[in-house]
C-alpha cells in the first residue's frame, strides 16, 4: 500500500480577492507548535514552540513512528476590521520531504485553543480529526501548491466567523498520519494575508405598484437607530453595516405618500421577507444580506395593520426602537 506523506510547507500564504478589497498581512504567526502522538506508547506531546515561524515543524509520521500536526496561529492587528467580509482566499506554499514519499492528499482544518493556558497535547492532537471545518486537498508532483478558494469554501466562511476571536489557528495534517510507515515533512514560514471589503446593506421603501416612494419635491426616508435615537436617510440608502452585527431600521412612518399609480395614499405595511408588520425591525447582518426592503400598501390595509402591532398609533410609531422582535431578509 502505497505510504501518504501531508503537506510540508516551508511557508503558507492566504490571499484575499484584490479587486475591491482591503489587505491586511503577510503576517508572520505569533504562535506555532507541534501536537504528537505515540501510537507504539499512547502518548502525546507537544513540541517546538515558537513565536516567529521560522524555526521547523513536522507533519506525518518520523522514523520513531511519532505522528506529527502542526499548528500556526496568527494574531489579527489592532487595526483589523472584523466586521468586514471576506472574499476569495489564496492558500500556497513550499514543501520539502525529511523521509518516506510525498502524500496526494492533506488536510487543514480551522482550530479554536487558548495557547496561552495549560497546553494539552491530546486534545489538541485530536482536535483536528473533530473539526467541524476541513478541507483535503491534493498535492502537486512538485513544491509549490497554490490554490485559490472562492465564498463557497468552507475556509472562507470559517475564517469570517472566526474575525472576531482576534486570531486564525488552521492546523495542517496528512490524510494519512496514523497509519504505519515514515513520510515526515518539515514545515516553516508559515504567513497569512486576509483580503476584506465592507458590508454594505441598501436599504430601499417601494410602493404596492412597486416603485419607489417619493414624490416630485422629496424621497421617503427610513430611519436608523444610531445610540439613543433614529437618524433619517433618504432611499435608497447604502449602509455600511459590521457583518454578523444587529441593526435596528425603521420604515418611514410620520407621513402618507401619494402614489400616483393607484391614485391613492399608502404607508409603511411590513419589510418585505419578514413575518410580521413591526416596523421598528431589528435585522441581523449576514454576509450575504445586501438588501433590505420596506414595503409600502394603500392606507386603510397598513393604517389597520399597523395599529394593531403598534398601539392603536395611526402613524406606527409605537415609542419603541426595535428591540421587540428580531428579524433578518
Amino acid at each position: 500500500m502505497k505510504t501518504k506523506m501531508l503537506l510540508c510547507l516551508l511557508g503558507v500564504l492566504i490571499i484575499f480577492d484584490r479587486s475591491s478589497s482591503q489587505p491586511y498581512g503577510p503576517l508572520n504567526i505569533s504562535f506555532g507548535m507541534n501536537a504528537n502522538y505515540n501510537s507504539i506508547l499512547n502518548d502525546y506531546t507537544y513540541s517546538g514552540e515558537q513565536t516567529s515561524g521560522n524555526d521547523p515543524l513536522y507533519l506525518g509520521t518520523g522514523n520513531t513512528g511519532t505522528h506529527h500536526r502542526a499548528f500556526f496561529q496568527w494574531t489579527l492587528p489592532q487595526n483589523f476590521p472584523t466586521g468586514s467580509v471576506v472574499s476569495q482566499v489564496q492558500i500556497q506554499f513550499s514543501f520539502g520531504v525529511n523521509s518516506g514519499s510525498p502524500s496526494q492528499s492533506f488536510k487543514i482544518a480551522g482550530i479554536v485553543y487558548d495557547f496561552t493556558g495549560i497546553i494539552d497535547a491530546s486534545i489538541l492532537f485530536n482536535d483536528v480529526d473533530n473539526a467541524s471545518m476541513f478541507v483535503f486537498r491534493d498535492l502537486p508532483s512538485s513544491s509549490p501548491y497554490s490554490e485559490i478558494f472562492s465564498t463557497s469554501s468552507p475556509i472562507v466562511g470559517w475564517i469570517q466567523q472566526h474575525l472576531t476571536d482576534g486570531k486564525i489557528i488552521l492546523a495542517l495534517a496528512d490524510s494519512a498520519d496514523l497509519t504505519n510507515g515514515s513520510n515526515e515533512c518539515n514545515v516553516e514560514h508559515a504567513y497569512l494575508t486576509i483580503w476584506t471589503t465592507p458590508q454594505t446593506v441598501t436599504a430601499d421603501q417601494i410602493f404596492s405598484s412597486g416603485g419607489r416612494v417619493q414624490n416630485s419635491q422629496q424621497t421617503s426616508q427610513i430611519g436608523h437607530w444610531e445610540n439613543t435615537a433614529f437618524m433619517n436617510y433618504g432611499v435608497p440608502h447604502p449602509f455600511t453595516f459590521d457583518a454578523f452585527s444587529t441593526q435596528t431600521l425603521r420604515g418611514d412612518n410620520t407621513n402618507l405618500w401619494f402614489n400616483s399609480v393607484t391614485e391613492s395614499l399608502e404607508k409603511y405595511q411590513i419589510w418585505s421577507g419578514q413575518p410580521d408588520v413591526i416596523n421598528h425591525r431589528d435585522f441581523y447582518i449576514f454576509p450575504s444580506l445586501s438588501t433590505v426592503t420596506s414595503q409600502f400598501n394603500v392606507t386603510n390595509n397598513a393604517t389597520l395593520q399597523s395599529q394593531a402591532v403598534d398601539g392603536g398609533n395611526p402613524t406606527g410609531f409605537g415609542g419603541f426602537h426595535g428591540s421587540m422582535v428580531g428579524g433578518q431578509s
